[in-house]
Order: C-alpha cells, then structure tokens, then sequence
C-alpha cells in the first residue's frame, strides 16, 4: 500500500507543476518547511481533547525534523497531589516498553561488533537457562527481535509490585520460556522473547542489561537522565503514574458488589473520604485532583442510590465535618466527637441525599469550592 501512495503523491505533483523545460540533471527536492507555530495550532486541542476524553492528567509531545527538536509541550500534571505540572525538558516518564527498541538496538549493535550473526541459535549464548528444545526449528535472535519466537505470553506474573520484588533476567526467565509453535510462523507480541534477547545482550557482553545501555546507546547519544531505575536524584522528577480506570472498577468490584450480595442490609453510606477532598482541594491539591473527585461522585452517587438498600448521605454543608479551618485535624483524624455526631446523623437519617436528584449536592459542592479556591 506505501508504494501505491508514494506514486499517487508523485503523480499530483506533476500534475500540479507548471511546465518546465526538460533537464537533464535531477533536481534534489527541499525538504518540506514545518512552521512550528501552525504545527502547535493543530497539535495542541486534539491532545488537549484526548487527555480531557481519557482521563489522563499528563502527557509531553516532542516534533523532531532532521534531529532539530521543531516543536515540544508538556500538558497537564506530571503528579496531580503537587499539583506539578509536566515538563518536556525535565519530566520523566518510566521507560515500560520502550526498553524493547533498545533491547532490539543493543543486540544489533552485538551483532554488528561480530559477536553473533542474528540468524544463530541463541542457545549456542545462554549458560544459565535454555530455550526448551519443544520443536526442531531452532529460536534466533532474529525470531526474538521480531517477535516470532512462538513463545507463551503467560499473564500475570510480568511485573513487580516493588523494588525489592525485581529479578535478574535469568531468574525471571527460569521456567517461563514455554513454546507454543515453532519459531517463524505467526507474530504475536512476546514480553518473555524480548526479555530473553535482553538477558542475551547480558550474557554475550558481560554487563548487566542497564549498565550496557548506560554505556553504549544512551551516553553516547547524550541522553543522560534515561533509565530503566529511576535514581533518588532523579525521583523529584518521575511523573506518577495514575489508573482512572481502576479506581472505578475497584469500586464496582468492591462496594457494589458488597451491596448486591447483602440486599436485606441497609446501607447507611456518607463519603467522608471525598468531604475530605473537597477540604483539602480548596486550599492545598491541584484543580486536577478536585476534578477527578467530582467525576468519580457524578458517577458513584446515581449508582449507588439505584439500590433501594442504600441511603447516601452528604456531610458537605455540616460545618463541625467539612467546612471550619479549626476542626480539621478533627476532619482528618475522626476525633471520638466527630464519629459520634456522625453516627446520630446516621441514625436520624440527617442529610440524606435526594434520590430523584442525587447531583444537586455535588453541584453545590462546585460552587462552594470555587468561591473558597486559593489561588497558588
């Protein structure tokens, strides 16, 4: 498809062209000229309108033209409780899967000193583990790069909740490289192929998989704040990563499923977490973080009132819960008299949120907000 829209193109630039007398030497074409500020015109409401669309609090886009940086923006919050907001010259992102385009350059490179042809069998390299000899064809380091290894992609067991949970290559490789098909025949996306060509770069080169890309790809280059482990130095820097999406379906999967299972209790519910929020946002989180907020109740609040079990009750207007600057550790920490006035309201069925209206209250809520908002 690519050559038939290369010919296309040719063929509307002659067709555009006025005549011109016919030459014997070929004219080399300019390169098209990028006008940053109309590229910025076009670039900035459609990312602008993604992250509003998919929640996402922050994002950098970078334009590169013949290794000049043409155009670049950081939108939103690198970390939205500090209200810091993305950098394109500091921010830095965790390099996830990114790390397979310089996996797949070391062991080019590699290859490239004569350290292996890219068609070997990669068993001749490993001294730790081995590639189960499951069929006859050999796996390749060209199979690795090209993800046609035919490998298990077996979920989950790919990530490490902490630092301390991390393995060495080897080790997490041990006993998950299961064949499924022979090398070469389908592509499918192998997390543990291009790990194995990782632990490869290791054992051919003698470094440890970060410390050869420190070396050899990224200094060279100049990119000195990319790494796979983010340094304390550099931590101040991290953008936070952020899941809207789990936040949503851990409530359905916890609350809601909690009040369908257990129809014949009443569930007396009042957010003190999010009277919280709204206390703490007026005067110290970022307006992102308040936003949030608000759409998570604008969901939450119909859902949880089409259970005729639940009774939903909104502290926000009470001053003794949410609205006293002097009560605040109180707010925080549940004093003994604040959990005691709750528990009478609760039984009193004092503020109850209206079911027929149940977005009245987080439109206030709104409204109280903007007029006791801090401005940094």
């Amino acid at each position: 498809m690519k050559p038939r829209i290369r010919l296309l193109s040719v063929w509307l630039c002659i067709a555009c062209a006025p005549a011109a007398p016919a030459s014997s030497q070929t004219t080399k074409a300019s390169p098209a000229v990028i006008d940053s500020a109309a590229l910025a015109a076009f670039i900035d409401p459609i990312v602008t309108a993604q992250l509003e669309k998919e929640h996402i609090p922050g994002a950098v886009f970078a334009f590169v033209q013949n290794g000049r940086i043409l155009y670049q923006r950081g939108y939103g919050f690198a970390n939205v409780e500090r209200g810091q907001p993305v950098d394109p010259e500091r921010t830095i992102w965790r390099i996830g899967s990114i790390s397979k385009v310089f996996t797949a350059t070391a062991v080019v490179q590699l290859a490239d000193m004569g350290r292996f042809r890219l068609t070997d069998d990669v068993n001749r390299y490993l001294a730790d583990i081995k590639v189960p000899a499951t069929f006859a064809e050999p796996v390749t380091f060209e199979h690795l790069l090209t993800h046609t290894g035919g490998f298990d992609e077996i979920r989950p067991g790919t990530r490490a909740e902490t630092q301390a949970g991390l393995l060495p290559l080897g080790q997490f490789l041990n006993n998950k490289l299961v064949r499924l098909r022979p090398p070469g025949r389908i592509i499918s996306y192998s997390t543990y192929g291009i790990t194995l060509a990782g632990h490869l770069v290791e054992q051919v080169s003698g470094l440890e998989f970060e410390q050869y890309l420190q070396r050899n790809i990224w200094r060279p280059l100049g990119m000195l704040r990319t790494n796979i482990t983010v340094p304390d130095s550099l931590r101040s820097d991290l953008a936070q990563g952020y899941d809207y999406g789990a936040m949503v379906r851990n409530f359905e999967r916890d609350a809601i499923a909690l009040i369908e299972k257990n129809s014949d209790v009443t569930f007396d519910i009042y957010f003190a977490p999010y009277s919280i929020l709204h206390f703490v946002a007026m005067r110290d989180a970022s307006p992102a973080t308040l936003k949030v907020a608000h759409e998570f109740a604008a969901y939450a609040f119909p859902l949880l009132l089409q259970f005729p079990n639940v009774r939903l009750h909104d502290f926000r207007g009470v001053k003794d819960v949410t609205h006293d600057l002097g009560n605040y550790g109180d707010v925080i920490h549940h004093s003994p008299a604040i959990d005691l006035k709750i528990l009478s309201w609760l039984a009193e069925r004092k503020y109850l949120v209206d079911r027929a209206a149940p977005l009245v209250s987080l439109e206030r809520l709104k409204a109280q907000v903007e007029a006791y908002k801090v401005d940094p």
